[in-house]
């Protein structure tokens, strides 16, 4: 149903299994900032769980390699895992940044910030921006995984990754760009360990978060705050209800139609260099 032009009322209610009570009317302003107070919540939950997936396959590789080197291993074929779990790493990263830069016009003058920060990033990591033009190898010529290593390391077995340069190089520089392809050429080896650069590169992903981090944390608390006034206000009509916005459209005078959303209410949980929803 389109609604655009149909007389709307926005209430305050609270909903239970067999009906829902209505607290009170909102006023316009009120779900002025309800609506801008979710999208907040909206775009940091969204920032947030991609970073995490990033995190999360990085796990998995992490995991992978431990298995091998742990001789626990159940795959039948390491080196198909292995290139399926880095190409999962590649492509969640990729995911993160290209979802950043779309959504820079609704960052308004945050954006001005991140993009210094991946620019940034870029220049000063080899790690960053080999990743990031790795996927593009990976996506578009080849699976980046040449060989294992497999050796003690404090009496233990220690299981590394590495690429093949000369292949690398094959793809040429319209994946890599002239600046990376230059470097790949100067590299002193003609394997090039992969799992350091990782290791660099998933540390260097805290410093996104952090920026994210420090710019909406503040907007964060704000929003969390007005809804969670809400909410209190019609948990005291019943607090085993769950607190929700119901929308009435009055298309025709005499038949009303009504839609509703509900309204959990929500906290910061701050860790280390972390939060979360």
């Amino acid at each position: 149903m389109n609604t655009d032009n149909i007389p709307q009322k926005h209430i305050l209610g609270n909903y239970h299994p067999t009906k829902i009570d209505k607290v009170r009317e909102l006023s316009a302003q009120e779900i002025q900032l309800y609506e801008t107070h979710k999208s907040t919540i909206t775009e940091y939950d969204s920032q947030h769980r991609l970073i995490n997936i990033v995190e999360l396959n990085y796990t998995e590789l992490k995991n992978f390699l431990t298995a091998l080197e742990n001789n626990t291993i159940t795959f039948n074929d390491p080196r198909l895992n292995a290139d399926r779990l880095v190409m999962n790493y590649l492509s969640s990263f990729r995911s993160l940044t290209d979802h950043l830069e779309s959504h820079k016009i609704s960052y308004q003058n945050r954006w001005k910030e991140i993009e210094k920060l991946l620019h940034d990033l870029f220049d000063k990591y080899f790690s960053y921006r080999f990743m990031y033009k790795l996927r593009n190898y990976a996506q578009h010529y080849e699976c980046p995984v040449a060989t294992f290593s497999i050796s003690k390391a404090q009496n233990r077995n220690e299981v590394r990754l590495f690429c093949d340069k000369k292949r690398l190089l094959n793809a040429g520089t319209d994946i890599w760009g002239s600046k990376i392809f230059t470097e790949l050429e100067m590299l002193p080896k003609d394997e090039i360990d992969l799992s350091s650069i990782i290791s660099e590169h998933v540390n260097v992903l805290d410093k996104i978060r952090q920026l994210l981090n420090h710019q909406m944390l503040p907007l964060l608390e704000e929003a969390i705050n007005f809804i969670n006034k809400l909410s209190d206000e019609a948990r005291k009509l019943n607090p085993n209800g769950v607190p929700c916005i119901i929308v009435k459209w009055d298309e025709t005078g005499n038949e009303i139609n009504i839609s509703f959303e509900l309204m959990p209410r929500l906290k910061i949980e701050k860790r280390s260099n972390n939060s979360s929803l």
